[in-house]
């Protein structure tokens, strides 16, 4: 069962997932189109770590060998949810999501990312992109949580291998 708190809301982590060169993981939701990072309730008796690992599973077929964590923020941040795209079903009203957020480096091959890998497929297609494009590509609403977790988590990104060269 998902954590709401009593202003509605719901506890999320989100995943800043870096390849070697530096680069960002987002993938398009399948059932929107639209672009974010890897992200994921916190269920009742689980830590951040804990939903972190769950969700990196299910979201891309990812264990815990594929990454390490580099950082993560000190504090969550919020985002409100627009009132019209706010789920019904929820057992209580959810007006947003308050997020920690994670940078992780990721040290396999694009061959051991697996969109199907969970009950459902959050994603249709990833891309790898530069660290602060994803703020442009996300719905408008996520943009400032975005903005700040890529700020903060930025002094966690470190030196990065240079790309290979041309054949």
């Amino acid at each position: 069962m998902a954590i709401i708190d009593d202003h509605g809301f719901r506890a999320n982590v989100a995943m800043a997932l870096l390849n070697q060169q530096g680069l960002i993981w987002i993938g398009r939701r399948a059932d929107t189109g639209g672009w974010q990072l890897p992200q994921g309730g916190i269920e009742q008796g689980e830590s951040a770590e804990d939903a972190l690992w769950r969700e990196l599973h299910e979201e891309l077929g990812l264990h815990s060998h594929h990454v390490c964590i580099l950082g993560r923020t000190r504090d969550p941040i919020p985002y409100i949810i627009p009132p019209h795209l706010r789920r019904r079903k929820e057992a209580r009203p959810v007006i947003g999501q308050l997020q920690t957020w994670f940078l992780l480096r990721f040290l396999g091959r694009n061959e051991d990312i697996h969109l199907d890998a969970g009950r459902e497929v959050e994603f249709d297609r990833y891309a790898w992109v530069p660290y602060d494009r994803p703020i442009e590509l996300v719905a408008p609403f996520k943009r400032d949580a975005y903005r700040r977790a890529l700020d903060e988590l930025a002094i966690y990104r470190g030196p990065l291998q240079p790309a290979a060269p041309p054949p």
